[in-house]
C-alpha cells in the first residue's frame, strides 16, 4: 500500500489531500488535472478516490475533504470539477448534490460488485 501512495505523489497532475481525526489519517481524496498537453481541458479536473474510513465517519470529514479539494482546485486555476460515484453510494451522492454538483449522466455498467452490475453517476460543478 505504501508504494501506491508514493506513486500517487510522483504524478505531477495528481494532488493528494488527507483528512485526520485525532492526528490519524482517515480520509483521502485526489485532485487530478489533465496531462499538460491537453490544453482543451486544462480548465477542468477530476475529484477521485474520495474515501473516509468507516470508524471516522460522522465527523464531517467527507464534506471537509471535498471542500479542501475544491479550494485546491481553485488555487490551481481549475474552473470545472468532475467526479463519478457508484449509484449505491447514497451518502456520497447526497453530499455532492448538497455541495452543488450536478448529475449529467449514468453509466449502467460502471462497476461489478459481487458479480452484479452497478451503475455509475457522473457529476460536475463550476467553481466560482
Amino acid at each position: 500500500m505504501e508504494n501506491y501512495w508514493k506513486g500517487v505523489l510522483l504524478v505531477p497532475e495528481r494532488c493528494l489531500l488527507v483528512g485526520r481525526l485525532d492526528g490519524v489519517i482517515c480520509a483521502t481524496a485526489q485532485l487530478v488535472r489533465p496531462s499538460r498537453n491537453n490544453e482543451a481541458q486544462s480548465h477542468s479536473a477530476q475529484l477521485t478516490t474520495n474515501f473516509v474510513a468507516p470508524w471516522a465517519r460522522g465527523h464531517g470529514l467527507a464534506r471537509g475533504i471535498v471542500l479542501a479539494v475544491e479550494e485546491e482546485a481553485r488555487t490551481q486555476g481549475v474552473s470545472v470539477l468532475n467526479l463519478d460515484v457508484r449509484e449505491t453510494q447514497v451518502a456520497a451522492i447526497q453530499l455532492y448534490q448538497s455541495l452543488g454538483y450536478l448529475h449529467y449522466g449514468t453509466h449502467p455498467r460502471y462497476a461489478r460488485v459481487d458479480g452484479q452490475w452497478v451503475a455509475g453517476l457522473f457529476f460536475w460543478k463550476e467553481l466560482a
